[in-house]
């Protein structure tokens, strides 16, 4: 059983013991080494160890991310003409809705199908999601040849 310590009046009389810092000369700069390496380095502070980039490094990580961009539109562009030519050429009925982004394809029994051709995303209204126009044509395929799925 551990003791119990019961504080009694004359305990709690005695000063606490003084603690004095140690002695430090308020002129001396312990410092000093770090702060000249720091302002050498080009850094803001201690903490900040990553090292400025210049900015003709910055211009071309903007430059590259900004060709990056305009190459995807264009594949997004390219996939959007693409994906109404390849639905035509095998047959597929579909309404062109905001410009071409969204396609919905509707089959005689009443499925829809909405379809992105920009990214290839397409899904039956209310289901699950899937990619790539490949797919989407051979899933109203297998509807076409085999009508009892359609039921």
């Amino acid at each position: 059983m551990r003791p119990i310590w019961i504080l009694t009046e004359e305990f709690l009389d005695e000063p606490a013991p003084k603690m004095e810092p140690p002695g430090i000369d308020p002129t001396v700069d312990f410092f000093e080494e770090e702060r000249r390496a720091v302002a050498e380095a080009g850094m803001d502070d201690l903490y900040n160890t990553r090292k400025p980039i210049a900015m003709e490094e910055e211009n071309e990580i903007a430059e590259t991310y900004r060709i990056l961009k305009e190459a995807s539109q264009k594949k997004r562009a390219n996939n959007r003409e693409n994906g109404q030519r390849l639905l035509s050429a095998n047959g597929i009925p579909f309404e062109v809705k905001n410009d071409g982004a969204h396609l919905i394809i509707t089959l005689m029994n009443g499925r829809i199908w909405d379809f992105w051709p920009g990214t290839g995303k397409y899904c039956q209204r209310h289901g699950i999601y899937h990619r790539g126009i490949r797919n989407l044509i051979a899933e109203i395929k297998r509807y076409w040849d085999y009508p009892e799925l359609l039921k």
